[in-house]
């Protein structure tokens, strides 16, 4: 036998080959809806990581904004304070000065 013939004979329909294509299209409708789902789960996946994504830099963001806030209030209160012991010191030296 040559090659070819064996080969042609490999190929030939038999009685489990047309057995096993029976059921094509319910086969073919099950994994077109397993191929949706995977497409669902793939989109799905994206949305959660951009939100998260989003969610981080907002709260990165809000955090910058309380620490610049705190920053401003603490420099404010400084200020005061050495404004009021700036005074109080003129005072002491004005009353040392004129006795």
């Amino acid at each position: 036998m040559e090659r070819n013939e064996i080969r042609l004979r490999r190929n030939l329909p038999g009685a489990g080959k047309s057995k096993r294509h029976q059921n094509y299209s319910a086969l073919m409708r099950r994994h077109n809806r397993y191929l949706k789902l995977k497409r669902i789960l793939y989109i799905l996946y994206i949305v959660v990581f951009v939100f998260l994504f989003i969610l981080l830099f907002l709260v990165i963001r809000l955090q910058n904004k309380k620490e610049v806030a705190v920053a401003k209030q603490t420099e404010k209160n400084l200020s005061i304070v050495s404004d009021s012991t700036k005074t109080t010191e003129v005072k002491q030296t004005q009353k040392l000065i004129r006795p």
